[in-house]
């Protein structure tokens, strides 16, 4: 329980201590290779913290371990609503981890047996899971589709921030579709109903996720200050949430797209110091010589941003190495 509340508040390291001596006693209590549903407990808590830290194969291999139990427990072709846990965790998992096809495939796992053995809230989760993973394969009218299921159960049955994140879901198809004024209005909407559910000036990584898209919305339709109003805010929150020293995928995010808006306003000194700090924090989560995608995007954004200054050896250096 500690472990959880941790997690919750998003101090992830203190999370994971909690959750290790967890498994460790539970493993003591019922043998160390033993089957038990604490010991699944405690690998699929451990498991969630890892993927909200962006460890996201760690999270993968305690989801996994957690999964094998399970079944052991329940057997291999038994209907349980901790099963359909596993899969809805591994499913999001791989979501993460950008294998959209099997994150579909264990939700629609999740989805049917919830939907033989439990309640709704749990098919509104495996709703809104295969929306994420169809979104990520740009098929956003069955995205859409799977989202309003989710939100119409939700809206009946749920508390306001599952509402809030089939409200952000959608903010975000249709974003991806390009009517960014649909997206706003559903993202304004997720956004009071996190304040009202977390605080109005509480960091928290949904409201922060709303700021975040909020200003990619506003990005698309030009107005540049309302977006890196909305970037800070994200920035601000993120640092609370994680450490204002800490390297953590969100900062990062949230330092690119400043990087990006300013140099769109054509202030290219500035966005080069958000890429910058964006690029050091991603060589210090993913090794300093290692390929990596989201390095190469920054590198070429900062490449970019060296041009406009006529910086120009340098910015063939950078666009190199995106390469």
């Amino acid at each position: 329980n500690l472990g959880n509340a941790w997690g919750n508040l998003g101090d992830y390291e203190k999370a994971i201590s909690c959750l290790e001596q967890a498994l460790q006693i539970n493993r003591s209590n019922y043998g160390q290779t033993a089957a038990h549903p604490q010991t699944a407990n405690a690998l699929d808590q451990l498991g969630s913290v890892w993927k909200d830290k962006g460890d996201y194969r760690k999270a993968l291999s305690y989801h996994e371990q957690a999964l094998h139990m399970r079944r052991a427990i329940h057997d291999q072709s038994s209907a349980h609503p901790d099963i359909a846990l596993s899969f809805s965790n591994l499913g999001q998992t791989w979501y993460c981890l950008g294998d959209y096809r099997k994150a579909i495939s264990y939700s629609e796992q999740t989805l049917q047996m919830y939907e033989s053995v439990y309640e709704h809230p749990d098919i509104a989760r495996a709703l809104s899971n295969l929306g994420v993973a169809w979104d990520g394969l740009g098929d956003y009218r069955r995205a859409i589709n799977y989202y309003e299921e989710a939100l119409q159960m939700q809206k009946n049955i749920y508390a306001h921030a599952h509402i809030a994140k089939s409200m952000n879901n959608l903010g975000e198809v249709w974003n991806n579709l390009g009517d960014y004024r649909k997206a706003i209005a559903y993202h304004e909407q997720a956004l009071q109903m996190y304040k009202n559910v977390y605080g109005q000036g509480t960091p928290h990584s949904d409201t922060a996720a709303s700021h975040n898209n909020l200003g990619a919305a506003w990005y698309h339709l030009s107005d540049h200050m309302r977006s890196i109003k909305h970037y800070e805010e994200a920035l601000g929150m993120y640092r609370s949430i994680h450490g204002q020293a800490t390297a953590h995928a969100d900062i990062v995010t949230a330092l690119n797209n400043l990087g990006e808006t300013w140099g769109t306003l054509g202030n290219h000194r500035k966005a080069v110091v958000y890429l910058e700090k964006a690029l050091h924090m991603l060589k210090t989560i993913h090794g300093h010589h290692t390929a990596h995608p989201d390095i190469a995007g920054v590198l070429n954004n900062l490449g970019e941003e060296l041009h406009q200054l006529s910086d120009y050896k340098k910015a063939v250096c950078l666009h190199e190495q995106a390469l």
